[in-house]
């Protein structure tokens, strides 16, 4: 099976072609209209002919309408409006020009964009008017991906493939979001390990991601986020830590699907998937634990493999039943401690220290407690005109209530007796 999984990722990743994250903005609940051009051309000396195939624009139109609204409905909760869709078609263009290397980049993604619009003009179409613009032709082979987004405008091309793994993606990047991307970490001795300062980032890694590759599961909960579809779905994590549970993410009743865990420079989010809704398209063995996402602000979710070295590289991510990981840049952690159909339960470690109320205590007891909660105190004197507090902590840095890591330095200000000649009064 893994081996099957692993010639599938590389033939499809290259259905995909790259385009330039932009930034994710919360859809609001309005409907954003599509308009869908089938366009046609005869061959060139350069460019192979693309002539209508069975797709019709009444089809594409319906796929749209139907299908990839109730995807979108689904995955988002009823947050979004989803999508509205006009389609016109087959309409005769001239064959777009190959790239100097023979394949399909800017250029030829250049000339079908602006010959398809031309002939929607021609034909009493103005695509400028519509949120988003697809552009469809029979499958061109030169061309290494199914869909592709232009950077910087409301345009998609689609080679062939009306299908939900495709239009799912091209329209999610219309709605700014970036690739389901992936990371593979190593340790110093170079052995995998689920998270380090030393990893190698995959894009469209992460496979259980619409915008991703090979399935079009659900976004993962940080691009959801970032879509706004997580209003009273998420939570973040004490700095102390605690106890949580996770629904599962596909399940549209009101409760937390995604839990935030903050720790120093980075931000991981946890979400608990099943086979079922939108996620039917994975395979039961790759939704068998906790789903751990790295966010690299202002936009990336990168998926961590939760059980590095197992052998099956990405395809078991999940972190299973009974596990715990610990962050080995920071302070958190977290075990899975219960796992049903429905729900999970996730304890999350912190190795932080609460910094004690020291102030107004004798600096042997305040140094005393800082010692008891894993913290070191360091000193500062004072003179103390009044001589009121004599021997007494007046302020500490970093102020009570603050999580700090074990060993942190807390600073105290020690007033003393004022230096001769001046005298206490």
């Amino acid at each position: 099976m893994y081996r099957r999984f692993l010639l599938l990722a590389g033939v499809l990743a290259a259905l995909l072609a790259p385009a330039a994250p932009a930034a994710a903005v919360p859809t609001g609940s309005g409907l954003r209209t599509v308009l869908i051009v089938l366009v046609d051309w005869p061959a060139s000396p350069t460019t192979p002919a693309a002539p209508p195939d069975r797709t019709t624009p009444t089809m594409f139109r319906d796929f749209v309408n139907v299908d990839m609204n109730q995807w979108y409905q689904e995955a988002s909760y009823g947050w979004f409006g989803g999508w509205t869709a006009s389609a016109v078609g087959w309409l005769r263009i001239p064959a777009p020009a190959m790239d100097a290397n023979g394949t399909c980049g800017p250029t030829f993604n250049g000339d079908v964009a602006s010959r398809g619009e031309a002939a929607a003009l021609a034909n009493g179409v103005t695509p400028s008017s519509y949120a988003v613009v697809m552009y469809y032709f029979s499958t061109v082979r030169p061309c290494s991906w199914a869909g592709t987004h232009l950077r910087g405008t409301n345009t998609v091309l689609i080679n062939g493939s009306m299908t939900p793994r495709t239009v799912v993606h091209e329209l999610g990047h219309t709605l700014g979001l970036g690739h389901g991307n992936a990371r593979t970490c190593t340790d110093p001795a170079g052995q995998p390990v689920a998270f380090s300062a030393t990893c190698q980032d995959i894009e469209y890694g992460d496979f259980h991601n619409a915008m991703g590759r090979m399935n079009p599961g659900n976004f993962s909960v940080i691009q959801k986020s970032d879509l706004g579809w997580l209003g009273g779905r998420q939570q973040t994590a004490g700095p102390l830590g605690g106890t949580y549970t996770l629904r599962m993410l596909e399940t549209s009743a009101p409760g937390v699907q995604a839990l935030r865990i903050e720790d120093g420079a980075d931000v991981f989010w946890l979400e608990y998937r099943r086979s079922v809704g939108v996620d039917k398209v994975l395979p039961t063995w790759s939704v068998g634990g906790v789903l751990v996402h790295h966010e690299v602000p202002p936009f990336g979710s990168y998926l961590l493999d939760m059980t590095p070295g197992s052998g099956l590289g990405l395809s078991d991510a999940p972190l299973p039943l009974g596990a715990t990981w610990f962050n080995p840049l920071g302070n958190m952690g977290v075990t899975v401690t219960m796992m049903t159909s429905t729900q999970v339960q996730l304890t999350v470690h912190s190795r932080l220290r609460l910094v004690p109320d020291v102030v107004g205590l004798p600096t042997s007891m305040a140094v005393s407690a800082l010692g008891s909660a894993g913290l070191v105190a360091t000193q500062t004197l004072v003179a103390d005109p009044t001589c009121d507090d004599v021997g007494l902590v007046v302020s500490q840095s970093p102020p009570p209530g603050t999580a700090a890591p074990p060993g942190t330095a807390v600073a105290l200000t020690i007033a003393t007796r004022p230096p001769p000649p001046y005298r206490c009064p």
